[in-house]
């Protein structure tokens, strides 16, 4: 049994056994129209979308827990800052098109930069006290500089809008790299299983006890439970767009809550923990390669046109994962305050910064690869371009025509939103076919001396 129904924007939704299935519309530059959409419609989805946040970065690490996540500034602050951040960098994400793996992991590490500048973690510790963990790189805590480059990359980010785009289909085309996430490779497995493990032992390590890790459990079901309930047609039928990307005056205010929550934090929460003005102006360093690296990157125009399905598999995995991570947590919360968790959470430490470190420096190359790579090319085609390309009755203008016709092909060749290294191979062929089109002719000028421009 089929069933077909039309979303928001005029995609085609059909449920068929294993799976859902979205037929994107083909036109170009398709948006969802926030002005169209009721206000619940996009309301309860985004703060769906904060609380999933939530769970990924403050409850499997145990930070929110130990407080309890009844706790007013959880609400207050810590919700706030979570949503603020992720949806910024979402709308910028989408809008300049650096959709994939590694441009979304540089803005995680832009995201993760507020443990400097709000928390003060990176330069004065977790506890708030001045201690590093693990000793310090430079002014800044070997283990806490992980929360920068992979922690909230992974946690706060990629892994929240991965699990967002299996609730809402339509997202995969703006973020297709993260099916990778709930996919069955190899890789993924280790990566799944590598997640819940690390995250549970964490998380029973800051749970302070089986009773309230518990409490803190049944109250993030049940959230969980009701804003689902409350989101679930409208994720169904949205065209995704409309969520994760706020409009002029919603991002406005984005960038006001954020300007805000940075000068009042930066003043008044842990002002000791504030280090010297040459180590704050060395941490703009971090936003500067992020940026670089994100600028290197090539735009990516989402998948219109193609068919995004989300499996019932997919679904079924992240419950259970959910599950394990949960009742493994609660079963190793028993051991809170003990030895027995210290050493998986070390070994976590320590494989965190040079992982992460090593993610950086490969979304910086990769981008770098790209840029190369569009800059050689564009070289080639310059060059190829003016190539001597007369024909059999061409008079000089006509050859001008021609150069100029040659150059505008190179050009679309390099702008369009596909890898311009795919691309190539087909303007070097017309770029050939036009060439050699009266090679006799070519010769007998060449032969004759006349000049080309």
């Amino acid at each position: 049994m089929k069933e077909k129904r039309k979303t928001d924007d005029g995609s085609e939704l059909t449920l068929v056994p294993g799976g859902i299935k979205y037929v994107l519309p083909s036109a170009p530059g398709t948006r969802g129209n926030l002005s169209g959409a009721s206000l619940s419609r996009i309301v309860f989805p985004r703060l769906l979308i904060g609380l999933v946040i939530l769970i990924c970065a403050e409850v499997f690490s145990g930070a929110s827990i130990q407080a309890g996540l009844w706790h007013p500034w959880t609400w207050l602050v810590t919700y706030w800052l979570y949503f603020a951040h992720f949806f910024f960098f979402t709308t910028l994400a989408v809008r300049t098109g650096r959709t994939s793996f590694w441009s979304l992991y540089l803005w995680g590490v832009l995201f993760g930069l507020y443990e400097s500048w709000i928390t003060k973690v990176i330069w004065y510790g977790y506890s708030g006290d001045g201690k590093f963990v693990m000793g310090s790189i430079g002014p800044y805590g070997f283990s806490e500089i992980s929360m920068v480059f992979i922690f909230h990359p992974v946690a706060s980010f990629i892994l929240p809008l991965a699990v967002v785009c299996v609730l809402c289909p339509t997202l995969r085309r703006l973020f297709p790299d993260l099916a990778w996430f709930t996919g069955k490779s190899r890789g993924a497995r280790v990566v799944q299983v590598y997640l819940v493990v690390s995250f549970a032992t964490v998380m029973a390590m800051n749970s302070g006890g089986p009773v309230n890790l518990a409490m803190n459990l049944a109250v993030v079901i049940v959230l969980l439970f009701l804003l689902l309930r409350l989101s679930r047609s409208s994720l169904s039928s949205s065209d995704g767009h409309s969520i994760v990307v706020f409009g002029h005056w919603g991002f406005v205010g984005l960038c006001l809550y954020l300007v805000l929550l940075y000068v009042v934090t930066y003043v008044f929460l842990r002002p000791e923990g504030l280090p010297t003005i040459p180590v704050q102006l060395v941490t703009f360093v971090f936003y500067a390669l992020a940026i670089a690296g994100l600028w290197l990157h090539r735009r990516r125009e989402p998948l219109l046109g193609s068919v995004v399905e989300v499996k019932q598999r997919e679904s079924k995995l992240l419950i259970t994962l959910f599950a394990i991570q949960l009742g493994l947590g609660l079963a190793l919360s028993v051991f809170a305050g003990g030895s027995v968790l210290f050493f998986p959470v070390i070994l976590s430490f320590v494989i965190w910064t040079p992982l992460g470190f090593l993610l950086a420096t490969v979304a910086i190359v990769k981008g770098f690869r790209e840029r190369v790579i569009t800059i050689c090319l564009f070289f080639i085609i310059a060059c190829a371009a003016f190539l001597p390309v007369q024909e059999s009755g061409q008079d000089e203008i006509a050859l001008v025509r021609n150069h100029r016709s040659n150059l505008l092909l190179g050009f679309s060749t390099l702008s369009n939103p596909r890898s311009p290294e795919q691309l190539a191979p087909n303007f070097v062929g017309e770029l050939y076919r036009r060439k050699v089109r009266n090679l006799r002719a070519v010769k007998v000028r060449l032969l004759q001396g006349n000049k080309i421009l």
